[in-house]
């Protein structure tokens, strides 16, 4: 398990738990974003993107905490952005390894 050798299985769970968490609230975040900058809802933004609306509506309700990279890229496709315009941003860069 690399650096976590020396933690319980549990702690490291725990760990991969809140981060998981503090991801998906980056995406929904990011994707919130995406929608008021261009003046879109949410469901106008996954029709531009070809995503069903109910997959993002899992996204952004937490649902879905762990969007396949394949709706993230959809999405991209849609909103004239690349994977590291995406992902790009301060709040993302500001996540510790």
């Amino acid at each position: 398990m690399g650096n976590f050798a020396f933690y319980s299985k549990e702690l490291v769970e725990k760990f991969m738990e809140v981060v998981i968490m503090t991801l998906h609230r980056l995406i929904v975040n990011r994707i919130q974003g995406l929608c008021d900058e261009k003046g879109i809802s949410i469901n106008k933004m996954a029709k531009i993107c070809g995503v069903t609306q109910s997959t993002i509506d899992n996204i952004m309700k937490g649902n879905s905490i762990n969007p396949k990279i394949e709706t993230i890229f959809n999405i991209c496709n849609g909103m004239g952005l690349t994977l590291g315009e995406f992902f790009g941003t301060a709040d993302f860069d500001a996540l510790k390894q």
